[in-house]
């Protein structure tokens, strides 16, 4: 048996499934660090999308310097998608929350 792999997001996000496994694993790399993670599932189209939650959790831990704690409490209440002054890209404001 072989490993199955696929890649997401432009090759930022790996998926596998090792030998014989059910479950899929993703990984990616923040400031050299490789951050890996199970999936749960089975079908790999939902791992992907769980994938791309795990990618973008760590790129706001990442550049926002919350403790993962305070991350997982963000609600869609708390953030919003606004352009960039200085760039005119799309980014992800957090709102000041209690």
């Amino acid at each position: 048996m072989t490993n199955e792999n696929h890649t997401i997001l432009g090759g930022k996000v790996h998926l596998f499934r090792r030998n014989g496994g059910e479950k899929w694993h993703c990984y990616t790399f923040l400031k050299g660090k490789k951050r890996r993670k199970t999936t749960k599932p089975d079908s790999l189209s939902l791992a992907k999308e769980i994938a791309e939650q795990v990618h973008d959790y760590v790129l706001v831990l990442a550049n926002t310097g919350l403790r993962p704690d305070a991350a997982k409490n963000l609600q869609h209440r708390d953030v919003a998608v606004v352009r960039d002054e200085g760039s005119g890209e799309k980014i992800l404001e957090i709102l000041a929350w209690s």
